[in-house]
């Protein structure tokens, strides 16, 4: 058994090739997609795919409207969901939700007693909007897992916590403001905030960037998140509406969800200066050790430090690898 990483994670067992989460292409016998975020699946990768590659349904139509290309017409494409199993010359790999986003996947790679687990990124806290990805049994076996929040300083608030400072943070921007205005990842955190706001007592409309009406979309196929508007070509980009009013008129008060990529140079001094540095906040796990200029928020789609522990501890993995 060989596993190593180069633009993605390969696994060489009883003399077969996977190649997971691909990041350009390369020789392999079948490919396997964790979910539809940039750093774990390219266009251009899959565009040169000739092998079977397995992904969910939710991504590849992800995939499908961020491409604005019909990867569903493909035959190497295969959907799968949670509880499939796909067999590759005596090799097991079982898929299961990793709870990350809508479509995340994490496998278990079984041969003879060797066992891999694959998790992809996820979370195993429940959330607005997602079920939680389950812990995966691989006694004795290999885990290879997110590193992004795996340092011990990141141990993120309890979810009701965190939604309740949320919650508590917008109405009190409302009480003086008529929009509070929050990044957030566009796809995972996005929709989280989406659920959250609908299922909440505020009373108010919520307003979404087109990078996070498309994934809105595609998600509320799967597991509705309620209302929410925007009014434009979604695959526009461009925050100048926002800025110089050309949305429509609302009659409630409202949260705007901006994407992680608006807050930058350009675009955050004239949020500032139409809305108030107090009326926008940021949402991400990098808030616990990171200084915003805006109010911050720790959340995020991810597992922090502790519950990459407890997936290691609980999975009885022999070893853990960190992608």
């Amino acid at each position: 058994m060989e596993i190593y990483r180069k633009s993605g994670t390969h696994i060489i067992l009883n003399n077969h090739h996977l190649f997971i989460d691909p990041l350009s292409h390369q020789d392999s016998d079948i490919g396997l997609v964790s979910h539809a975020h940039g750093d774990h699946v390219k266009i251009q990768s899959l565009e040169k795919f000739s092998q079977p590659i397995y992904m969910s349904r939710p991504t590849l139509e992800i995939i499908n409207e961020r491409s604005r290309k019909e990867f569903n017409k493909r035959k190497n494409i295969r959907i799968v969901e949670n509880g499939d199993v796909i067999e590759l010359n005596g090799i097991k790999i079982q898929v299961f939700d990793a709870g990350h986003c809508i479509g995340s996947l994490q496998f278990r790679i079984s041969y003879k007693q060797k066992k891999i687990i694959y998790t992809g990124d996820f979370c195993i806290e429940a959330r607005m909007g997602m079920q939680k990805g389950s812990i995966l049994e691989g006694k004795n076996g290999t885990l290879i897992t997110d590193s992004t929040y795996s340092d011990r300083k990141y141990v993120f608030p309890s979810r009701t916590d965190i939604y309740r400072d949320i919650l508590k943070w917008i109405e009190a921007v409302l009480t003086n403001h008529n929009t509070a205005v929050i990044f957030a990842r566009k796809l995972g955190t996005g929709q989280e905030l989406t659920d959250l706001v609908n299922n909440s007592t505020l009373n108010c409309d919520i307003c979404v960037h087109p990078s996070i009406f498309y994934h809105n979309l595609i998600h509320s196929n799967y597991y509705p998140l309620g209302n929410f508007q925007y009014r434009r070509n979604p695959f526009d980009k461009c925050l100048d509406d926002f800025v110089q009013e050309k949305t429509p008129k609302f009659k409630r008060k409202k949260v705007f969800l901006l994407p992680m990529f608006m807050y930058n140079k350009k675009y955050l001094p004239k949020l500032k200066n139409k809305y108030n540095t107090e009326a926008i906040a940021i949402c991400t796990g990098w808030a616990l050790t990171q200084n915003f200029s805006v109010q911050s928020f720790a959340l995020s789609s991810h597992a922090d430090h502790k519950n990459i522990q407890e997936y290691y501890v609980k999975s009885g993995a022999r070893e853990i690898l960190y992608f």
